[in-house]
C-alpha cells in the first residue's frame, strides 16, 4: 500500500500543498463468478402503489456534516445569487413549446424495502428500473416484461444475499448493461458488492454475477464494510465507490475501486481483479462523504469523480482523476469553487407532520460527463427555510464552474434531483417536490444549451396524493436517490425514474420519457395515447376530453382528418381542415361520450396526415355507459365477493341467479334508499367507505360518494327517508346523512363487530347481525338508534356461521344469509322474537355479503315487471306450485295501468293477507305467497283461496272503472 499525495501549485484560486487525498491503491481479486439467465426466474407480482415495508438498517453512525470552518476558500458568488424562481410553482405558463413525452408509465413498485432508492437505466430497446427490492426489465412503451428479485437473482452468487442500495447503468461503450447492489452481514463481518454484467444489448437472457468483496481494502480484510455503493463507468474500466462503515459502529471515510471492465465481458464469469484507494479526502484535509463516480459518454483520457465537502455548507466541489486504470492507477483532486451554498432542510409537506429526509446537500446520483464538461445535481437550502435543487457544470479542462444555477420556489422543497444531457448538451433534471399546499410528487426541469442562465418551468410527472410518514429508525426516509439517463439509441430523449407519495404513508415511482429537440422531417404527436373518458349514467355526458395534435419534426405536419365511428362519441372544436402546423405547434379538439345504453364503448379516433411513418395515427377511446335503475319489487339482492355478481334471491328457496358483475374486487354491504328506489353498496377500507350506485338491471356499480367512517361493513337506510345508519367491524355505530355526507357518532360496541344490519318497516327496530371476533357468531342484536347500543336478541343456531346480510320484507319478516369465506351460504328466516333461524335453502354461493329488499310494497317474494308483452285482457293465472309448501307463486296480466288489490282468504271468506294493494303498470306481474298471515304467522293447512281486483285508470284524473275480478283456489300441504 502507499499513500497518495499531490503538490499542487494552483488551483483555480486556490494554492495548497502536499495535502494527502487518499490511502491506497491495494490490489486485490477474485477467482470467479456464476452465469445466470432472467428466464430461469420467477416474474414477481406486480405491486401497485403499496405501501412500504422497511429494508434492514444498519448501526452505520451517518456522519453529520460538520461546520464549515473560517478559513474556507472563497466562492464564486454570493449566496443566493445563482437563484432563479421556478414560475410553474406559482402557476405561471411555462413559456414556449413543452418538451416532448415519448413515454409515461408507471415504475417499478415492489414494496419490500425503504427508502425505494429508484435509479434506472436506458438501452437500446429495453429500461431497467430498479427498486430495494427487486428490479423491473421494460420495453420502452411501458410493457412489463419480467421483474425479478434482487434476493432471488444473487442467491445463485451467495447464501443470504440480502440485498440493497441498487445501482444500474448502460455501457454505451461495451453495450453492456450492468448492476452493482450491497450486501453485509455483521454477524460474519462480511461484505460484497454484488455486480452483474448482462452478455450483451438485450437485458433479457444470459448476465453474469460476481460478489466482490466490500470489507477489503484491496485484498487485505478492513474491520469495515462499504454502505451506499455508487457506480460508474468510463471507455475502459467499471468504477465502484462506497462509504466505509465498522460493523458495530464507526464511519471511516469514502472510497473507490478501479475494475478493468474487460474482464467482465469475456463471455464467462472468469476472474476479477481491482485497486482500492479509500479515506478520501480533499485537498485540506476535508472528508467529502457521497463521492459520485461519472457516466463518461465520450472518450477523454482520465475518469472523473466529484463531490461536496462534508460540511454544513460549501464553496467548493473536489473533483478527482483517475489515471491509468488499466495499470496501477492513479488519483488527483482539485478544487472547483462555485457560489456558496447551505445544506438543504428536511422537506415540509401539505399536512405537516415528520420532515422528509432529502439526505443533506450531497449528490445522490453519478455525474454525467460529456465534451468536457461534467454535470451535478445536489439540493440546497433555500431563502425561508425550503430547498432548491442546484445544478453545476463544470469545465474538467479549466477546473471552473461555467454553470452554475440553483431553482426553486418559496413554500416549496426540491429534494433528490438527478441529471441527465442529451447529445446536445441539453439538461434535464428530475426530482421530487413537496410544499406547504403539495404532497410530494415527481416533477423535472430542463434547459436547452442555447438557453439564458437558469431552468425551464417545472413540469409535472406525477402529482402527491398523500401525507407521507414511514420511519425507519426514527427518520421519515425518501429517495436515497432519483434515476436518470440518456438513451443510446436517440441521444436526444432522457429518461426519469421518480418517486411521489400516491396515497398516505405510501410511496411509488414513475417512468417519464421526454426530449427537447424535434425529429428530422414530418412527425405527428399526441401525449394522448389512448383516452379513457370513465363511467357515466345514461342521460348524461362526460366532462370533456380534450386531445391534443403536436407537430414535433422539423418539417410542417399537415392534418387532413380527424374521425370517429360510434354514435355515442361527439368530437366538439374541431380545428378546420386541413390544418397545417409548425414545428412544436399544436392544435385541439374535445370528445364527449354521451351513452345511450348499458355497456362499454370502445371506438377509436383516426387522425389522417402527411407524417410518412405514421399517416393515421389512431387514439382508441373508452367509456362505459350506466343503466341504474330501481330495485324492483320483491326482489331480493345479495352480492358475492368470490364470483364478483349482484344475485336476486328467490326468497322461497334460496335460489340464486346471477343479474351481473360488479367490476369491483367486493361489495360489502346492500341497502335500497327510499327516496328513489336506488339500490346502494358499500366498500370499506381503513379510512373511509365509498357508496355506490348498482345497476339493478346489470350488476355495475357506480361510485356516488365516500363516507368518513373506516371498515363501516354494515349499513340500513330508515323505511322512510333518507337517513342512513352504518356500523363498524369495530363495533360504532353511526347515523349519516347521504346528501351532505355527514357522519353522527351514535354510540360503541366493545367487543362487537358488524357485519349487516337491516330496519324493520312494521316495527322500526333496526337489527344486526355480527362476524368474529365474538366467539358466537350466530349473534343477532337490536341496535338503539339514538346511542348505538346493542342489545342482544338470540342467535339464529347456524353456529359458527355469521349472518353478513340481513334484510326485513314489507310484513316485518327478517330474511338473512349464514356463512362466509369457504362456507356455503344459506338463506334463513328469523324471528323477531327469539332470533332463531330457520332454513329456507342453500344458496350454493360462498362469500355473500348482502341483503336487501324493497319494503315500500306489500310483496312477499320476487319478480315484477314486465315479460316485453303486454297481455290483451286481464287474466289471472292459477298458482304454481300447487299443492305448495310452503311457498307458491301467483301471477297475473293487466293490459292497462291499473289499480290492483290481491287477496287471500279461508275457506271461510276470512282476509288472511292482501299481497297487493296499489298502482300497477301494464304487463305481466308475479309475487309470492309464504303462507303467511298479515301478522306474519304461518297459517295452517287447507284449502285456500285468492282474489284478483283491478280497476283500469282512466285519464289524467285518475278516475278508475271496475274492469275485473277474479278468484282461484289452491292448496297449502305440511
Amino acid at each position: 500500500m502507499k499513500t497518495v499525495i499531490v503538490f499542487l501549485i494552483t488551483v483555480g484560486i486556490t494554492t495548497l500543498t502536499f495535502a494527502q487525498i487518499a490511502q491506497g491503491p491495494a490490489s486485490g481479486s477474485i477467482p470467479g463468478g456464476v452465469m445466470v439467465n432472467t428466464g430461469s426466474f420467477e416474474n414477481i407480482a406486480v405491486l401497485s402503489e403499496g405501501g412500504p415495508v422497511p429494508k434492514r438498517f444498519f448501526n452505520d453512525d451517518e456522519p453529520a456534516p460538520i461546520p464549515m470552518p473560517p478559513n474556507m476558500p472563497p466562492p464564486t458568488a454570493p449566496e443566493g445569487s445563482n437563484y432563479f424562481e421556478d414560475l410553474s410553482a406559482r402557476g405561471d405558463l411555462p413559456p414556449g413549446p413543452p418538451p416532448i413525452t415519448i413515454a409515461s408509465f408507471q415504475g417499478n413498485n415492489q414494496s419490500s424495502g425503504f427508502p425505494p432508492d429508484p435509479i434506472l437505466a436506458v438501452g437500446p430497446n429495453h429500461i431497467m428500473h430498479l427498486i430495494n427490492s427487486s428490479f423491473r426489465i421494460s420495453d420502452k412503451s411501458g410493457n412489463t416484461i419480467r421483474t425479478i428479485s434482487a434476493n432471488s437473482w444473487f442467491n445463485t452468487t451467495i447464501s443470504n444475499p440480502g440485498a440493497f442500495d441498487p445501482k444500474v447503468f448502460y455501457d454505451n461503450h461495451a453495450n453492456r448493461w450492468v448492476m452493482v447492489w450491497d450486501n453485509q452481514d455483521p454477524a460474519t463481518q462480511t461484505a460484497y458488492f454484488l455486480v452483474s454484467v448482462s452478455d450483451d444489448d438485450d437485458p433479457n437472457g444470459v448476465w453474469f454475477n460476481w460478489a466482490l468483496p466490500a470489507n477489503v481494502h484491496g485484498s487485505a480484510v478492513s474491520g469495515t464494510w462499504q454502505d451506499y455503493e455508487s457506480a460508474g463507468y468510463d471507455d475502459q474500466a467499471y468504477y465502484i465507490t462506497g462509504r466505509h462503515f465498522g460493523f458495530t459502529s464507526g464511519y471511516f471515510g469514502n472510497a473507490v475501486r478501479v475494475l478493468p471492465k474487460a474482464q467482465f465481458l469475456g463471455g464467462t464469469p472468469g476472474p476479477i481483479t481491482w485497486y482500492d484507494f479509500w479515506s478520501l479526502r480533499d485537498l485540506v484535509g476535508n472528508d467529502v462523504d457521497g463521492v459520485r463516480p461519472s457516466y463518461v459518454l465520450s472518450h477523454p483520457n482520465e475518469y472523473y469523480l466529484a463531490g461536496p465537502p462534508n460540511l454544513t455548507g460549501g464553496t467548493y466541489f473536489a473533483l478527482y482523476r483517475i489515471t491509468n486504470p488499466l495499470g496501477v492507477p492513479a488519483i488527483s483532486c482539485v478544487h472547483v469553487p462555485v457560489t456558496a451554498w447551505t445544506g438543504a432542510p428536511e422537506a415540509g409537506q401539505l399536512g405537516g407532520g415528520v420532515g422528509i429526509e432529502v439526505g443533506g446537500s450531497k449528490v445522490r446520483h453519478e455525474v454525467i460527463y460529456r465534451d468536457s464538461s461534467l454535470w451535478l445535481a445536489h439540493p440546497i437550502a433555500a431563502n425561508g427555510g425550503y430547498s432548491a435543487v442546484r445544478y453545476v457544470r463544470i469545465n474538467t479542462r479549466t477546473n471552473t464552474a461555467i454553470e452554475d444555477v440553483s431553482f426553486g420556489a418559496s413554500g416549496f422543497w426540491y429534494f433528490y434531483p438527478s441529471l441527465a444531457v442529451d447529445k446536445d448538451n441539453n439538461i434535464g433534471i428530475t426530482f421530487s417536490r413537496s410544499g406547504e399546499t403539495e404532497y410530494a410528487g415527481a416533477y423535472y426541469t430542463w434547459r436547452l444549451n442555447t438557453d439564458p442562465p437558469g431552468l425551464r418551468p417545472t413540469e409535472q410527472i406525477h402529482p402527491g396524493g398523500g401525507n407521507y410518514v414511514v420511519l425507519g429508525n426514527g427518520r421519515n426516509r425518501w429517495g436515497d436517490y432519483m434515476g436518470s439517463a440518456v438513451d443510446p439509441a436517440d441521444a436526444s430523449n432522457l429518461w426519469f425514474f421518480t418517486e411521489y407519495a400516491p396515497s398516505t404513508n405510501s410511496f411509488a415511482t414513475w417512468v417519464q420519457g421526454v426530449r427537447f429537440a424535434p425529429y428530422a422531417g414530418i412527425r405527428i404527436y399526441s401525449s394522448n395515447r389512448s383516452v379513457d373518458l370513465g363511467n357515466i349514467e345514461v342521460g348524461f355526458s362526460t366532462d370533456t376530453a380534450t386531445i391534443s395534435i403536436s407537430s414535433i419534426g422539423t418539417s410542417t405536419l399537415t392534418v387532413s382528418s380527424i374521425a370517429i365511428t360510434q354514435p355515442a362519441y361527439n368530437l366538439v372544436n374541431l380545428p378546420s381542415l386541413p390544418a397545417n402546423i409548425s414545428t412544436f405547434d399544436s392544435v385541439g379538439f374535445k370528445v364527449v361520450f354521451t351513452p345511450t345504453a348499458h355497456g362499454v364503448v370502445n371506438d377509436t379516433i383516426t387522425i389522417a396526415s402527411n407524417d410518412p411513418a405514421n399517416p393515421t395515427m389512431k387514439i382508441p377511446l373508452r367509456a362505459k355507459g350506466f343503466v341504474i335503475g330501481h330495485a324492483q319489487v320483491g326482489v331480493m339482492y345479495s352480492t358475492s365477493q368470490t364470483s364478483g355478481q349482484l344475485y336476486s334471491i328467490n326468497v322461497a328457496t334460496g335460489a340464486p341467479t346471477a343479474i351481473g358483475p360488479f367490476s369491483l374486487s367486493n361489495i360489502e354491504a346492500l341497502a335500497i334508499r327510499p327516496s328513489n328506489k336506488e339500490l346502494i353498496g358499500t366498500l370499506s377500507n381503513s379510512t373511509g367507505t365509498v357508496l355506490y350506485r348498482m345497476s339493478t338491471g346489470f350488476g355495475d356499480a357506480l361510485q356516488y360518494t365516500t363516507i368518513p367512517v373506516p371498515s363501516m361493513r354494515a349499513i340500513a337506510f330508515t323505511p322512510t327517508g333518507d337517513t342512513l345508519y352504518g356500523a363498524t367491524t369495530s363495533g360504532r355505530v353511526y347515523r349519516i346523512n347521504i346528501a351532505t355526507g355527514d357522519t353522527t357518532f351514535l354510540g360503541a360496541n366493545p367487543g362487537i363487530s358488524f357485519a349487516s344490519l337491516s330496519f324493520s318497516p312494521t316495527s322500526g327496530k333496526l337489527w344486526a347481525g355480527v362476524r368474529p371476533p365474538l366467539t358466537n357468531k350466530d349473534r343477532v342484536y337490536a341496535i338503539n338508534t339514538s346511542n348505538g347500543a346493542a342489545t342482544l336478541a338470540g342467535s339464529t343456531g347456524f353456529t359458527g356461521q355469521i349472518t353478513p346480510g340481513l334484510a326485513f320484507n314489507a310484513l316485518g319478516v327478517l330474511f338473512g344469509i349464514t356463512g362466509n369465506g369457504t362456507q356455503i351460504n344459506n338463506f334463513i328466516r328469523i324471528d323477531t322474537l327469539t332470533a332463531a333461524g330457520t332454513l329456507v335453502g342453500s344458496t350454493g354461493l360462498q362469500n355473500l355479503n348482502g341483503l336487501a329488499l324493497r319494503t315500500d310494497s306489500l310483496t312477499t317474494g320476487v319478480s315484477e315487471g314486465s315479460e316485453g308483452v303486454l297481455p290483451g285482457t286481464y287474466v289471472l293465472q292459477q298458482n304454481y306450485p300447487n299443492p305448495f309448501n310452503p311457498t307458491t307463486q301467483i301471477r297475473y296480466g293487466l293490459p292497462q295501468q291499473s289499480r290492483v288489490t290481491l287477496t287471500i282468504y279461508n275457506v271461510v271468506g276470512q282476509e288472511v293477507l292482501r299481497l297487493v294493494d296499489g298502482e300497477q303498470s301494464a304487463g305481466f306481474h308475479g309475487i309470492f305467497w309464504d303462507g303467511t298471515n298479515a301478522t306474519g304467522a304461518s297459517v295452517a293447512s287447507g284449502i285456500y283461496f285468492y282474489k284478483l281486483e283491478a280497476h283500469q285508470i282512466v285519464g289524467q284524473s285518475n278516475a278508475t272503472t271496475s274492469t275485473f275480478s277474479d278468484t282461484k283456489k289452491m292448496l297449502l300441504l305440511k
